[in-house]
């Protein structure tokens, strides 16, 4: 069996450290090791006191940021497979072996992620769901990648030269997950499991309004600081650069389709192509131009990426072609009925035209019957939501008990 480094980096302490921890111990084998690499103040690293004596944790300090954290952690262990992890994230038990059997059956993968739900541990409840299927096409304007929830191939980490800053933004505060993980993606092959492998965890809505806003004010100062404005948010900032990053990388196959050249591919290419093609879209709406010719050369690849009939759909929907957008929809479905989270999508498009046009409205509760299914397919069923609670919620009541 395959090993795994556990890799978590703490900037000061997180408010659920200890959650965090036990759960991870709690998931951990003979080939598994747990690495923690803290950042801050002395009263933080206090907190990490019971375990520093723990033979099963490797405990370090270094104050380099987490970007040079990572890249230690990384080039620091031997093992074959590396699992970064945040603080106030708890594991759920059987994820990590989830996903290490499914990198130890297909050696392909560079990696394989599943999701994470949001939990409130004060009011005991599932509030959110986060992961879902890559889109190559979408892969500058989605990360669909869950911190926590993600299991690297470390061969493939290290070919991709591991975690660096976004090119132009090496100061920021975000942006270096997601573009690693654009990385992988477009030197390898990810996959996406529908299982939940872990949970975000907070103290009632009230931690987590206070943490965004930590969140938001320390990119309002970054903005402010290095970029003289705050005009783009922090996802179309980092969205930008990374597709600068990724012209200049790939220019050959930019100035072809730009040009109308024939196209030489193979199809290993084709994760690339899409990527340009998402990236010209990307670039285009920016600029206010039409982006219907791109668009169509995506099509016309005739590849299974979800992104592209989601941003034909809305391409149509914001044209008022309501009726090629539902053509485009119902068309869609079939082929994504196993993608709870691309029938989610494509449902909604389809409810956005139905409730429009006030004489069908009789079609509504069909609509939302489907939207309703494939909710259940992606989130759970309510049984399975209120099962996985309460298994969440009795790990982290039996951990805090024993630290009480």
């Amino acid at each position: 069996m395959s090993s795994i480094s556990i890799q978590l980096y703490l900037h000061d302490a997180a408010a659920n450290l200890q959650l965090t921890i036990e759960s991870v111990l709690k998931c951990m084998t003979d080939d598994t090791e747990f690495y923690i690499v803290y950042e801050g103040t002395d009263e933080g690293f206090a907190k990490l006191a019971p375990y520093v004596s723990d033979a099963r944790i490797r405990i370090e300090r270094r104050n380099e940021g987490i970007v040079n954290a990572r890249r230690h952690m990384l080039n620091s262990t031997s093992a074959d497979y590396i699992l970064p992890l945040c603080g106030n994230t708890l594991l759920l038990p059987e994820g990590i072996n989830r996903l290490r059997t499914i990198l130890d059956q297909i050696p392909v993968l560079s990696g394989v992620y599943g999701k994470v739900a949001g939990y409130d541990l004060e009011n005991r409840k599932i509030v959110f769901v986060k992961g879902h299927t890559l889109s190559y096409f979408k892969i500058f304007s989605t990360n669909p990648v869950p911190a926590g929830a993600l299991l690297i191939r470390r061969a493939a980490a290290l070919q991709v030269n591991g975690y660096v800053n976004v090119p132009g933004l090496q100061e920021s505060p975000v942006g270096h997950d997601s573009f690693f993980h654009l990385r992988l993606a477009l030197n390898g092959t990810f996959h996406f499991d529908n299982t939940f492998i872990g949970a975000y965890l907070w103290r009632g809505e009230h931690q987590h309004t206070r943490e965004q806003r930590y969140r938001d004010s320390r990119i309002y100062r970054w903005r402010r600081e290095c970029r003289g404005d705050i005009m783009d948010t922090a996802r179309d900032l980092v969205g930008q650069h990374c597709i600068d990053w990724f012209r200049q990388n790939n220019r050959r196959w930019f100035d072809d389709i730009e040009s109308g050249a024939k196209l030489l591919c193979s199809r290993d290419d084709i994760p690339v192509l899409l990527a340009v093609l998402g990236a010209m879209v990307e670039n285009r709406q920016r600029a206010k131009q039409d982006i219907q010719n791109v668009l169509q050369a995506a099509v016309n690849m005739g590849i299974n990426d979800f992104g592209i009939p989601m941003a034909l759909i809305d391409y149509c929907i914001n044209g008022n072609a309501l009726s090629v957008a539902e053509q485009v929809i119902d068309q869609a479905l079939p082929i994504y009925k196993d993608d709870p989270y691309a029938g989610m999508e494509l449902i909604r498009r389809k409810i956005q035209i139905i409730g429009s046009n006030p004489a069908r409205q009789e079609a509504l509760p069909e609509a939302m019957g489907k939207l309703v299914a494939f909710e259940q397919l992606y989130r759970g069923t309510p049984e399975f939501l209120d099962a996985t609670a309460a298994a969440i919620s009795a790990m982290a009541g039996n951990m805090e008990a024993n630290h009480d």
